[in-house]
């Protein structure tokens, strides 16, 4: 499993400020989501998941690096973990250890989960709001 949704790992993960645009985005929380045994599957034909960074617009190791740290983590913690056991806030705290370690190692990884999420739509009478 390893649907577009969820683990694919090449879409931008921030704000298109600081990242290259690309045509999809899939945020820390929405990978964070994924269930390689989604209700309704017949679980005999499922393997496992796994996540997929193509490459094509991916030029170096430190952007690779960039764009799998920390949805790498989401996506593991979703393999790894039954969906009842699994908690956002402390997979956050869980990350965010991980940041010093990253840190300290010298892999890039991406910032992107501290952004604010900002929603625009129009009211009924064409006011927007946020």
């Amino acid at each position: 499993m390893s649907p577009t949704t969820f683990a694919y790992i090449d879409y931008m993960q921030g704000d298109i400020s600081v990242e290259s645009p690309v045509y999809a985005k899939l945020l820390l929380s929405q990978a964070y989501k994924f269930n390689p045994l989604p209700k309704g599957a017949n679980t005999k034909y499922i393997l496992g998941g796994q996540a997929n960074l193509w490459t094509e617009q991916v030029y170096t190791m430190r952007y690779a690096e960039y764009m799998t740290w920390p949805r790498g983590f989401a996506i593991s913690e979703s393999l790894w973990s039954p969906e009842e056991k699994k908690n956002w806030n402390s997979f956050v705290t869980k990350t965010e250890d991980h940041f010093k370690r990253l840190q300290y190692s010298q892999t890039n990884y991406s910032p992107a989960m501290y952004d604010p999420a900002v929603s625009v739509k129009k009211s009924p009478d064409n006011i927007l709001l946020s």
